[in-house]
């Protein structure tokens, strides 16, 4: 074997190898989601009914971040901003309560659409829906709603 009956073997190892590594789609040259991190409020944080929190960030990508919503676990979106750098101040509202935990959800995206969801928990105790069920009252089953 000659030395030149090598070249095309060694492109063939080659092709291989560039196949092998994960790339971004054609003319997506990123495809990693922004690295978040919710610096305040702290998670397990208490917070009470009108209170405003000013939400302060962390985000790293080599791609600009161009939007970052605010949104509660059932899907209401409650702050959205396109202007970087992304600031939000939320105000507490009792209605988003279905227990003493509020579930934030935080989602940030770059300029090639990578999306990166967090969740900020946080302690309400006077967000919590009152407990309207009477002793002795059932349920559609026949269980006791409130034993």
């Amino acid at each position: 074997m000659s030395r030149w009956d090598w070249i095309p073997l060694a492109g063939i190892v080659l092709t291989m190898q560039a196949c092998g590594r994960k790339a971004p789609p054609p003319g997506k040259p990123d495809s990693t989601p922004p690295e978040v991190r919710i610096v305040r409020p702290k998670p397990g944080e208490q917070v009470a009914p009108g209170d405003t929190l000013p939400l302060v960030l962390e985000i790293h990508d080599q791609s600009p971040i161009v939007k970052g919503m605010l949104r509660l676990t059932r899907g209401d979106t409650l702050l959205q901003d396109t202007t970087p750098p992304l600031t939000f101040s939320l105000v507490v509202d009792s209605s988003w309560a279905r227990s003493e935990t509020l579930r934030i959800l935080l989602d940030i995206w770059d300029k090639w659409e990578n999306r990166r969801t967090d969740t900020l928990k946080l302690f309400c105790p006077d967000c919590a829906p009152p407990d309207t069920t009477q002793p002795g009252e059932t349920k559609d089953d026949g269980t006791p709603k409130n034993p």
